[in-house]
């Protein structure tokens, strides 16, 4: 078992993404983390998008629309998922602009975690950021919208 899960483009590219954070929970400690960056889209992807091997090798076809990434994490029995970072992807190519049409594309990097079961839920504690981590002895990004100071 481990503490810490990084990956990146390993859900995207899984025909079966419930199998892999499945497979992510299940090795991790209670109180680890999940930390992954994919690529979203901001509509659910065609059958025929999805079935494209050139679409899928290259992150379009396997992309998950935002909200399926909420829906998954609790269903395998994640904390919510913490968006860390985001930035949008470009559709360069006439082709796949073609097939992909207005769909807008983005990579994002989350944190889950893996609860203590029955941990209570500690929505507004404060927490003091003690400094100690090297490199982020000033503070520390928990998320886009924290960081511990």
């Amino acid at each position: 078992s481990s503490g810490i899960n990084a990956e990146y483009g390993v859900v995207n590219l899984s025909p079966d993404k419930e199998a892999v954070l499945k497979q992510a929970y299940q090795v991790l400690k209670e109180g680890g983390e999940l930390y992954f960056s994919d690529m979203y889209t901001d509509t659910t992807q065609s059958k025929d998008i999805s079935a494209d091997p050139v679409l899928w090798s290259e992150g379009f076809g396997g992309a998950l629309h935002w909200k399926q990434i909420h829906e998954l994490a609790a269903k395998v029995g994640f904390s919510k998922p913490y968006l860390v970072s985001t930035s949008p992807v470009d559709v360069d190519r006439p082709d796949f602009v073609k097939a992909l049409g207005n769909a807008k594309y983005c990579s994002a990097t989350y944190r889950l975690f893996k609860l203590p079961v029955g941990a209570p839920n500690f929505a507004g504690t404060c927490v003091k950021y003690d400094g100690s981590i090297e490199g982020h002895e000033d503070g520390l990004v928990f998320d886009h919208k924290l960081t511990l100071p």
